[in-house]
């Protein structure tokens, strides 16, 4: 996978920020770099590194859009994009030529003694990396429908547990209206009790004797 663009890269010794034409060579999975565009008649790279073995990464920096190599030396070379997206985009290719490059060396010591060629062993490294890719995706579709399933399940409950409020809800509600009632008839017991108490006393303020004859 090639790539190739303008990125600002720090420099080694003065460590200041400068503009760079970078791309990177898919065939020696290296990193070339240019003070400016080159014309195509052969312009020497200001500088290049292999990726093989190398570690990218987003910078600790505060800074934005930064990302850094790490090779096998543990020597570290900083660059900076132009946006987040762009970033992304160069730590993949990086990374991908990386673990390519790493393949190749890999295949090519292997299967050495077997006399295959360098095409050979790209295409033998190549079909573990597709290999690898394989078996990440499928474990990566494994967990998504695991993750999906939960979901699923989790939302049957919630609707479960919803319809138990619903109906509890309902339930109390008519309860309530049943309790209504009955104090509603209650009350007017009362009332009625009390006007029958009153009727006596006011016959009996009258007429007690005449009360107490009835009786």
């Amino acid at each position: 996978m090639n790539k190739c663009g303008f990125l600002r890269k720090r420099g080694d010794v003065l460590q200041t920020w400068n503009l760079r034409y970078v791309e990177v060579d898919p065939q020696s999975h290296a990193l070339k770099y240019y003070k400016d565009l080159p014309d195509g008649s052969g312009t020497q790279p200001r500088g290049s590194f292999s990726l093989v073995g190398c570690t990218i990464r987003p910078s600790k920096s505060t800074e934005q859009h930064r990302f850094e190599i790490v090779d096998r030396n543990e020597k570290i070379y900083y660059l900076e994009a132009s946006s987040n997206g762009e970033m992304d985009e160069w730590i993949r290719c990086l990374k991908l030529n990386s673990t390519l490059g790493s393949m190749t060396d890999h295949a090519s010591s292997e299967y050495k003694d077997n006399d295959l060629d360098g095409g050979n062993a790209l295409a033998v490294a190549s079909g573990q990396l597709l290999g690898d890719i394989d078996k990440r995706t499928g474990i990566s579709r494994d967990r998504l429908m695991a993750i999906t399933d939960a979901k699923w399940k989790a939302k049957c409950q919630l609707n479960d547990k919803y319809e138990q409020i619903q109906q509890r809800k309902a339930d109390l509600e008519e309860r309530y209206e049943g309790l209504g009632q009955e104090e509603e008839n209650s009350t007017r017991n009362c009332i009625q009790l009390k006007l029958k108490d009153l009727h006596i006393r006011a016959i009996m303020f009258k007429d007690p004797g005449k009360y107490k004859q009835k009786l």
